[in-house]
């Protein structure tokens, strides 16, 4: 008798939410929006990638917020704080697992994403998506990296007094004024802070113009379409499993993916043994350190980014008599992504140093050979 009441009170709940929803304009627009968003029937499981990526992003966001109600930002707090999360605030501990890992599958999902894109050479056809999914995933590298700051983890100090001493090739001022002195200090962890708080909401307007754009201008995929509801509506259920598995590796392997030195409070006085980023970044800083002269080296860092940029300028289009040849240079590709991130992760010396500049010189021949590819193979 229970079950059957409360089954009806929920049932009644939902009708009048279906009402209550049609009669307010704007969400009516919104659910219009999704409903019925003409889709291309051969879309497969890739194309849930960016779906995922964007429920991921919300994850980080809120975590990230309930993670400030109790973090101190102070130089001497910071570290203890974190921990005294875990252990005195209900759940601390979840939250911040969640969000430290998070970060991680924020970047598996954005590099398979990005790779879809180039193994289906979205800049041919959609050129404003392709830029503004760039900027997106530049600003999350930019996220990533200030809030790996903050916890002020031994690793956490060394890498930021590494990466923002590359502004010096720049102005040598202009790091001393990110400091707020002659190194990274209490002044610098508020500038951080106070960024890592503000980007998240500017990746949110970038990811809201990217579908905006991709809605216009439509998808890398032709021939038949069909509304989204509810045929895709369904498959976008994939995301809930791999979200499952998500939190499963999260509370198995909490800190799989965290180095060592990181756990230890940050000591300006004695830096690590080695000096690396999180994995995410070890590709770019493989390229980065493998060019003996700084300046070189930052301006092919920059360009190691920006260089997808210039895909746009790619005149030429593999036909689908060519695709198995397209198909070997992205795997080609691929292998030198993971050659480049296994040395960056190994200490500055033979025969890493050599590999990575191997590995680095490979990196831009490849971009290169993609941008001037003839329109011989269209």
């Amino acid at each position: 008798m229970v079950i059957s009441f409360c089954d009806s009170l929920l049932m009644s709940f939902l009708v009048n939410l279906i009402i209550v929803w049609s009669k307010i304009p704007l969400l009516r627009s919104m659910s219009d929006l999704v409903m019925y968003l003409i889709t291309p029937i051969g879309i497969r499981y890739w194309w849930n990638l960016g779906s995922l990526l964007g429920i991921i992003i919300v994850i980080q966001i809120l975590t990230g917020w309930l993670l400030t109600l109790f973090y101190v930002r102070r130089w001497q707090l910071s570290f203890d704080s974190v921990w005294l999360i875990h252990l005195e605030r209900w759940n601390g501990n979840l939250v911040h697992l969640i969000h430290l890992n998070f970060a991680s599958f924020i970047f598996l999902v954005l590099y398979f994403h990005m790779l879809k894109g180039v193994y289906y050479q979205s800049w041919k056809t959609n050129k404003l998506v392709w830029v503004t999914g760039l900027i997106l995933m530049v600003l999350i590298m930019a996220v990533a990296f200030l809030g790996y700051v903050l916890p002020t983890g031994q690793m956490s100090l060394w890498g930021a007094t590494v990466i923002t001493n590359l502004i010096s090739v720049i102005r040598k001022k202009l790091v001393i004024w990110i400091w707020g002195g002659y190194s990274v200090n209490q002044m610098t962890l508020g500038f951080f802070y106070t960024l890592h708080y503000i980007l998240p909401f500017v990746v949110l307007f970038v990811v809201i113009a990217h579908l905006i754009v991709l809605h216009i201008f439509g998808r890398t995929t032709f021939g038949l379409k069909t509304h989204f509801w509810p045929y895709f509506a369904v498959k976008d259920i994939m995301n809930v499993i791999v979200l499952l598995f998500f939190v499963w590796w999260t509370l198995k392997y909490s800190y799989y993916t965290s180095d060592p030195d990181n756990f230890i409070k940050a000591n300006p006085s004695v830096s690590p043994l080695h000096i690396k980023p999180e994995w995410y970044f070890l590709q770019y800083y493989a390229i980065l350190r493998s060019i003996p002269n700084k300046v070189v080296g930052v301006v092919f860092f920059a360009l190691s980014l920006l260089i997808f940029g210039l895909l746009v300028l790619n005149k030429g289009l593999f036909s689908r008599y060519w695709f198995p040849v397209w198909r070997l240079r992205v795997s080609t590709f691929v292998r030198i992504n993971l050659l480049l991130i296994m040395v960056g992760g190994k200490p500055v010396e033979y025969p890493f140093l050599e590999l990575g500049q191997v590995l680095t010189f490979l990196y831009f021949v490849w971009f290169l050979g993609v941008i001037y590819t003839p329109s011989v193979f269209d």
